[in-house]
């Protein structure tokens, strides 16, 4: 349960915990902090996040599977391309047990006891598991920088691919002359990608006022259910088509030794990014209400219903991670292109019907991502600063001057798509992959060579490689394709 103190000057309570015999960054002392970010019980209940908590496993999965299944899984078969069966194949099991263990740590950290009372306190935010473990001020510092950028970067990305989708549907369908290439038609009309955007922005604008993250529970049902249906359509169709003419699964040819190795990094930090669903995996949790064991007298608890919507939103993700990649990949060999679906471009009323899905995809996970900067607004600005409740007005201005940032930014910088591969190097690593395992060692104590001990470890130095290969490749793929970035194009 959440506390209800009032608000209090943070320096003097790390002060009295100091005079205790405790320090700020001990996990014990967090219970005798008060930390102005964490909200009251009062605030608790007006807040995006926790509004409310009637949540169920399948809610959880909703949300994880729309997490996760992003349109990147489109671009698995092109990084299976660069690394080769083995490679590919080992990379992407890799990735999903590594990823599967670390959300479970969150999952099992979320509800932490207090030894005095014995009471659970809930870490209903990401931000506060790590201030519980490191302190308020470094816990925060760890992590909201690469949690921010990971969820307002996703969501100028997600804006970016609506609009491009639904640019693409428009050349399906208009009036104009084909290429016999791509079924794409020759439009004659100046509505361009920023045009697009905007259309696909007015959407999220309204979607964005949707109270709060459990009544979101169905646009993540429908954005999970639009993600296996494109990522089925993208498996299905190079099965039904057959392989190309002359596929190779060999290198790719003609490409210099920095492309061949720069491109390695670049596929695996693909892959690895491909899980980034735990950016809010414990604001999900936090949606869940506690209940009693079906068997026995434990404490109520989370876990249980969080650990079925995480393993049936993998069991989920697994499918469509691996079809794709794998009969994408089967079908075009090296020539597949970045998106698996321009190798394929037919039939045109297929297509058109899957980057409508893809479409209602993005506007979900764009919802999702944005729940956890929806929060801080709330707690930050409007109740701490302004003074102010979060009510329907109050959201009304703020969350649509949000989505209108995230529009005109994807508007500006219609490449963006391209600079996300740095970012997801920077924020997706260690929020989904070093955090979780860094916070396991500081307040579980595994022994020293355990089971737990040895999987932390090589968890927090393979995503640390991974993240740094993965920012080389992504600043080495910005330098190439710099030349060919413009503001506001059409």
């Amino acid at each position: 349960m959440s506390r209800s103190r009032p608000a209090a000057n943070v320096t003097a309570d790390v002060e009295d915990a100091s005079r205790d015999g405790k320090s700020a960054s001990e996990p014990d002392a967090y219970f005798d902090i008060h930390d102005s970010w964490e909200p009251t019980e009062e605030e608790d209940k007006e807040l995006a996040i926790t509004a409310e908590k009637d949540a169920s496993w399948w809610q959880s999965c909703y949300h994880n599977t729309t997490a996760m299944v992003g349109a990147g899984v489109l671009s698995l078969p092109a990084s299976f391309a660069t690394l080769l069966w083995p490679g590919g194949i080992i990379s992407l099991v890799l990735a999903t047990l590594i990823s599967l263990y670390t959300i479970l740590q969150l999952t099992w950290l979320h509800e932490q006891r207090n030894p005095k009372d014995g009471s659970i306190h809930r870490m209903n935010r990401y931000h506060q598991l790590t201030s519980h473990a490191f302190g308020p001020k470094a816990g925060r510092w760890m992590l909201l920088p690469f949690q921010l950028m990971v969820c307002i970067g996703g969501a100028i990305t997600y804006t970016i691919t609506g609009g491009a989708s639904l640019s693409r549907v428009w050349k399906y369908t208009c009036d104009g002359s084909v290429d016999p290439d791509t079924n794409l038609k020759s439009c004659n009309t100046s509505f361009g990608l920023s045009a697009w955007i905007v259309v696909y922005s007015v959407a999220e604008a309204i979607l964005s006022q949707v109270p709060n993250f459990t009544k979101l529970g169905w646009v993540s049902a429908v954005g999970a259910f639009a993600s296996l249906a494109y990522s089925t359509i993208a498996w299905v169709l190079p099965l039904v088509y057959g392989s190309a003419a002359n596929v190779s699964y060999g290198p790719k040819p003609d490409r210099t030794t920095a492309q061949v190795v720069f491109g390695v990094f670049n596929a695996l930090a693909n892959i690895a990014f491909a899980y980034g669903g735990h950016n809010m995996a414990l604001e999900i949790q936090s949606t869940i209400p506690l209940k009693p064991p079906r068997r026995g007298n434990g404490p109520a608890s989370s876990v249980r219903q969080m650990e079925v919507g995480v393993y049936t939103a993998y069991a989920i993700t697994i499918y469509c991670y691996f079809m794709v990649a794998i009969f994408g990949y089967h079908a075009f060999g090296n020539l597949v292109e970045g998106n698996v679906l321009y190798s394929i471009n037919r039939p045109w009323q297929l297509m058109v019907f899957t980057n409508l899905t893809v479409v209602l995809h993005v506007l979900a996970s764009y919802q999702v991502f944005s729940f956890i900067v929806y929060d801080l607004i709330e707690k930050k600005i409007i109740i701490d600063r302004l003074k102010l409740r979060p009510t329907l007005p109050v959201r009304l201005v703020y969350r649509t001057l949000y989505v209108v940032f995230t529009a005109f930014v994807a508007c500006l910088l219609p490449f963006f798509g391209d600079i996300m591969g740095l970012v997801g190097a920077l924020g997706t690593t260690p929020t989904s992959y070093t955090i979780p395992p860094i916070v396991w060692l500081k307040l579980k104590k595994p022994p020293t060579f355990s089971a737990h001990w040895w999987a932390c470890w090589i968890t927090i130095v393979l995503s640390a490689s991974v993240g740094v290969l993965g920012a080389l490749g992504s600043i080495y793929q910005l330098a190439i394709s710099a030349p060919t970035f413009g503001v506001f194009q059409r």
